[in-house]
């Protein structure tokens, strides 16, 4: 049985106009694919498309979280992902793929949009797994491991003050 079976939207039968489709992805959709950049997390994406004669466009709304280390504090954080995309269906007489424009032959059924959506997660993922977490009640931020990062960088502006590598340059004449 396919993994991503319940990723599947309908095509054919579907009137012209707007159609919702929500899904609920969690971890063991994460598992799914090999070497993940996400573990673990939730996220909703709600999925409208919109069907006209000669084209379908599908419109995804990804929000929801990843538990992931902090790259600041290495505390356990919940960070929050949002993104939005667009992938277009245009019937042909093969089926292919390019960057964001799918062909689809006229007796295409259905389109599986498992790998869509989690390519389009994965690329959601920010290069440093940080935010403000100053908002949240209970804030998850280790305090010993950021007083000693703030100690750290203070000590080093204060040494390359006295020791410029710019005041050898003064001496030339």
């Amino acid at each position: 049985m396919n993994p991503l079976k319940s990723y599947t939207i309908p095509i054919m039968g579907l009137e012209s106009g707007q159609h919702e489709f929500r899904f609920e992805i969690g971890s063991e959709f994460l598992s799914i694919f090999d070497n993940s950049l996400i573990d673990s997390g939730l996220f909703t994406v709600e999925v409208s498309l919109d069907k006209k004669v000669n084209i379908l466009t599908l419109h995804f709304d990804i929000k929801g979280y990843m538990d992931t280390p902090c790259d600041r504090c290495l505390e356990s954080i919940k960070l929050p992902i949002e993104n939005a995309f667009d992938i277009h269906l245009k019937y042909s007489d093969e089926y292919k793929e390019e960057e964001d424009i799918i062909y689809i032959t006229k007796n295409t059924n259905e389109i599986n949009v498992g790998n869509q959506i989690y390519e389009m997660i994965s690329l959601s993922v920010p290069i440093a797994k940080v935010y403000d977490c100053d908002e949240d009640e209970s804030a998850p931020c280790n305090d010993d491991v950021l007083e000693h990062l703030n100690r750290g960088s203070s000590n080093e502006d204060e040494d390359n003050e006295d020791t410029s590598i710019w005041d050898v340059l003064k001496d030339l004449k």
